[in-house]
Formats: structure tokens, sequence, C-alpha cells
């Protein structure tokens, strides 16, 4: 990240059995929280956009990994879209090993005419993986950030709750790898199906 655009780095552990803490604090530039019970991702990511200090905020889970120029990609992208709550861009998906599994993946959210973001996210959520979206801080708490208490899609919520009110723009460079280990939160995709159209359900209009 460094070495991509001057950022602060913010890293929060959930409660963690592993080595977070002592890796995190090999690295003086970053700002390690630790949390005594496991709260969830919403809450952890929360906590992270309300003591940032950036304009923007990028949410990168612990199993995935930015791609070199991610950040200053996604930043090129926000500075002529400066009204959006959030861009994002591409991503492919890789194995435990971090080999491709898939080409790079984008589902773009601008393809009708005139675009609106918030139709596009009723269909499905374009974003895919979370650490390709870059948002505005601001803007994300405006709307209350995260809903804690959801158990999946709560990006998916965000978004929409985001594209409701204000334009969203994707680029095309990829940005992240999305890493499928057999683990994944996602893994169970009938769930994810179901708390998807739940998340639906909470923004459709009322006329809908």
């Amino acid at each position: 990240l460094a070495q991509d655009v001057d950022a602060e780095i913010i890293v929060v552990d959930d409660a963690s059995t592993d080595d977070t803490p002592d890796v995190a604090l090999r690295y003086p530039d970053v700002w390690l929280i630790r949390s005594e019970a496991n709260r969830g991702p919403s809450a952890c990511r929360n906590e992270a956009a309300r003591i940032a200090r950036a304009k923007h905020v990028l949410f990168l889970d612990a199993d995935d990994r930015l791609l070199p120029g991610a950040l200053r990609q996604s930043l090129r992208c926000m500075a002529v879209n400066a009204d959006a709550a959030f861009v994002y861009g591409a991503h492919r998906r890789v194995d435990a090993m971090w080999r491709p599994l898939t080409p790079v993946v984008l589902e773009r959210c601008d393809t009708h005419r005139p675009p609106d973001p918030r139709l596009a996210f009723l269909r499905t959520n374009c974003v895919g993986m979370i650490a390709t979206a870059l948002i505005d801080r601001d803007k994300l708490l405006a709307v209350g950030g995260f809903d804690e208490t959801l158990r999946r899609c709560e990006d998916y919520d965000l978004f929409l709750s985001l594209a409701e009110r204000w334009p969203v723009a994707c680029h095309d460079y990829p940005v992240a790898e999305y890493r499928i280990h057999g683990a994944n939160t996602s893994a169970d995709p009938g769930d994810v199906l179901q708390w998807a159209w739940a998340v639906q359900d909470r923004h459709l209009p009322d006329d809908a």
C-alpha cells in the first residue's frame, strides 16, 4: 500500500487467535485496534471508518489482497466522479495458493442511459468483492455505516443505501484478488442468495 499511494492503514483484530497483533506491530505505520470479543466484520469496519482520517476508505478482508496500483486507479476514478458515494474496479478469483480461477470480473453499474446505479444494484451486487470499492467516508457515515445486525450481505446492503442517495462509478482496472479457500463466509451460495433477497426487499421502492 505504501508503494501505491500515501495511505493510512488500520488493522482491526477481531479477537483473532493467530499472530495478527505481532505481525501488525512490526510495521510502525500500521494502526492496530484489538477487540476482546468477536464482533463481526460490520462492527470492525464501522469502527475503522469512524477513526479514519482519510477522505476515502477501502476495506480489505484478511484472506484477500489488493493488486499493485489499486488505490491509485480508484482515486483517479473518484477524481473524475467527485460526487460519487463510491467507485469500484474489477477483481479476479484465485485459489488458496493465489492461482487464478477466473478471468478478471467486472459487473458494470453504468450500462443504462442515463446510468441508474440504484436499479443496477437492485438487480445484483455489482461490486462483487468489497475490496474493489473505494468509499467516500463522509457518505458512508451519513448512512450509518454497515448494518451490524446483518449476518450476510452487509456490504450489499451498504452499497444499496449509498446508491439510493448518490452516484456510483466503476473502472475496469483489476483492483483485488478474491481468495477461495473453502472456509469463506460466502461458501454456501444458497445461504448467500437468501440474505441477498432479504437485503433487496429492504430497498425495494414502496410501489414495487
